[in-house]
């Protein structure tokens, strides 16, 4: 017989978080860059941008194209949830 598990606010995020993410790499792949990102959560570029400014969203920069790792939005994900 299993054990009912209170299912806190912390565990709800976590949840959701995960599910989000399995999404985000299927839609997304892995690394994606500013304009993929941007359509996904229907914000604009120039705010895609601001978070990896402000060092919220990792990405890489090989010449002029910036890659985001799309794993690395977890911790970004959690704050808006």
């Amino acid at each position: 017989m299993m054990k009912k598990q209170k299912i806190t606010q912390s565990s709800r995020e976590d949840f959701v978080s995960e599910d989000i993410m399995e999404m985000m790499i299927s839609h997304l792949g892995e690394f994606s860059g500013i304009n993929e990102v941007a359509a996904f959560f229907h914000i604009s570029r120039s705010t895609v941008r601001y978070y990896i400014e402000q060092g919220d969203i990792v990405s890489l920069q090989f010449g002029k194209r910036i890659v985001i790792v799309v794993r690395s939005m977890g911790d970004f994900i959690k704050r808006y949830i």
